[in-house]
């Protein structure tokens, strides 16, 4: 449960050659450059947490979760190591031992809370088991009656403090950390989350450089390295921001060049992650983040080395694998964005990744290996419209229309809103002539996508 931040900059723009189709004025090389999942996955990612910022708290790893899983046997009984070791097992893809976990789990609350059904551990967890079981309802009254019963309880605000950031309740989460903060100036967790809502809070209103919040908690507490490190992190943030104020979301990295204002913050942003490392928790968010800047400053060479670094330290750490294999796309080097993808696919076998595998091969133009991918995750019996849709953009490449609508009505049966499927659809409807139902299926996109500029002007010109 930890708040985290995507910050979206960079479009793909990938071309193929085609006749123009004249009953909408969209040409197919428009179309085909905009197979939705082969070209969107296009967030710079550097997503961090609390636990992100300590040097005490224990990286995810396979060693970890056998030093807790021994621990767990002496004391069966201890659910927040139970729902640590659960967190780990996700995080190290251990699927099958963490479904064995979550069993364990719900059995121990279960005889906590039949042995006393005010208790406050048995309560808090009940809520955490719902929250993973996505039954929000009984996460809350769960939470609410822990409240009532211990309401001054610094346990009980961490876990309602995270189910206001999950449910985006930012008001009453900024409550509970400063209510936590009265009694512990130095508790991390809500240090971050009042500091971080702060700061995109002044984001949304154009005030990007007011640091005014950490300085007084700095001050507070001068010798907690950890304020300094996330005010670090704060200026890293400013400075992405600052980026697209120079059109690096709208432009291709191959074209791109650092404006010389901003070296000097890139510069020293460099430098002050290099003096972090040590003191970070898990070293490959450090090295994640010495490659997004090196990349930026266009030194791939280095940013290179600063991703093999990341995953050296820690091989399940996916931001590092994302934004590396981003920025090898941007650059048209396909074949290292299929090396990359398939250690993320090989490390964390996620239906995702090997979306990413098969886009990678896609672009390398290895269409077999594409199809054998998405055909093995069809064999999954997978209930994730993204894989029919991925299938129904491949077939589309090839003009395959009979195969393209088969996946789309497969896709459409899972969720008729999805934006991907409604995007593809659309292109579907383009190609065939279809204007109505082309329309249809953009104005369903643009309901959650309404900023894309592309699909504004599409629907404009179907229009016509």
């Amino acid at each position: 449960m930890n708040y985290s931040i995507l910050i979206s900059t960079i479009s793909f723009f990938l071309y193929f050659f085609h006749p123009i189709y004249g009953q909408s004025s969209i040409t197919a090389q428009e179309i085909d450059s905009n197979i939705y999942i082969f070209s969107k996955n296009n967030n710079l990612q550097f997503a961090l947490s609390s636990k992100d910022f300590e040097d005490t708290y224990p990286v995810y790893s396979y060693n970890y979760q056998n030093q807790l899983s021994k621990y767990l046997e002496k004391n069966p009984y201890d659910l927040d190591s139970l729902l640590r070791l659960y967190e780990i097992q996700g995080y190290i893809y251990n699927l099958e031992g963490q479904k064995n976990t979550l069993i364990r789990y719900k059995n121990t609350i279960d005889k906590k809370l039949s042995q006393n059904s005010k208790d406050m551990l048995g309560l808090l967890h009940a809520s955490e088991y719902n929250r993973i079981k996505k039954d929000k309802f009984l996460q809350m009254n769960l939470l609410d009656t822990a409240l009532k019963y211990y309401p001054e309880e610094f346990k009980v605000k961490e876990f309602y403090l995270d189910y206001c950031i999950e449910n985006q309740n930012y008001e009453q989460a900024k409550l509970f950390s400063q209510q936590i903060l009265n009694h512990k100036s130095t508790h991390l967790k809500s240090l971050y989350n009042l500091v971080i809502l702060n700061f995109y809070e002044n984001a949304y209103y154009g005030i990007r450089d007011d640091y005014s919040l950490i300085d007084k908690y700095i001050q507070k507490n001068p010798d907690y390295k950890p304020l300094r490190i996330l005010k670090t992190y704060l200026e890293t943030i400013n400075f992405i921001l600052n980026l697209t104020d120079y059109e690096f979301g709208e432009m291709n990295f191959k074209s791109w060049r650092l404006p010389m204002v901003l070296k000097n913050s890139s510069d020293s942003l460099y430098q002050q992650w290099l003096s972090h490392l040590p003191y970070l928790s898990n070293q490959a968010v450090g090295y994640s983040l010495l490659s997004l800047i090196k990349f930026i400053e266009k030194d791939t060479l280095q940013a290179r080395k600063h991703f093999e670094k990341a995953i050296q330290c820690d091989m399940y750490y996916k931001l590092a694998y994302y934004n590396y294999i981003q920025f090898q796309f941007e650059m048209e080097n396909y074949k290292e964005c299929v090396k990359s993808a398939s250690i993320l696919a090989k490390n964390i076998p996620d239906e995702n990744h090997y979306l990413m595998l098969a886009k990678a091969y896609f672009f390398a133009k290895n269409y077999y290996q594409t199809e054998e991918i998405l055909q093995k995750l069809l064999e999954k019996k997978t209930n994730e419209p993204h894989v029919f849709t991925a299938l129904a953009q491949y077939y589309l490449k090839f003009r395959k229309m009979n195969e393209v609508e088969k996946y789309l009505n497969l896709a459409k049966q899972i969720d008729p809103r999805d934006a991907d499927y409604n995007f593809t659809a659309a292109m579907y409807h383009i190609v065939l002539g279809n204007k109505k139902q082309a329309k249809e299926h953009l104005l369903s996109y643009l309901e959650i996508h309404e900023k894309d500029a592309k699909a504004w002007e599409w629907l404009k010109l179907l229009s016509l």
